[in-house]
């Protein structure tokens, strides 16, 4: 995501260390801002669509909770 200039915030390699550093910080996040909640896909044996979904781990929710507070 650096090359369209959408750093993902926790990602130390390629992600921009002040964005890293203010979630750290500000909002005691220090976990890779990414996740992956649905999946589709075709069931093997009854060729039917099937998605899989779950909720955000509990540390991202809090952060996006946090968050909320800016409006961002």
């Amino acid at each position: 995501m650096k090359h369209i200039s959408h750093p993902i915030s926790g990602d130390v390699k390629y992600g921009k260390g002040n964005h890293n550093r203010l979630f750290r910080d500000e909002l005691n996040c220090d976990r890779l801002m990414l996740a992956a909640t649905d999946l589709n896909l075709v069931h093997p044996i009854s060729n039917e669509p099937l998605t899989l979904h779950c909720s955000f781990e509990n540390s991202f929710q809090a952060t996006l909770d946090k968050l909320e507070q800016y409006k961002v």
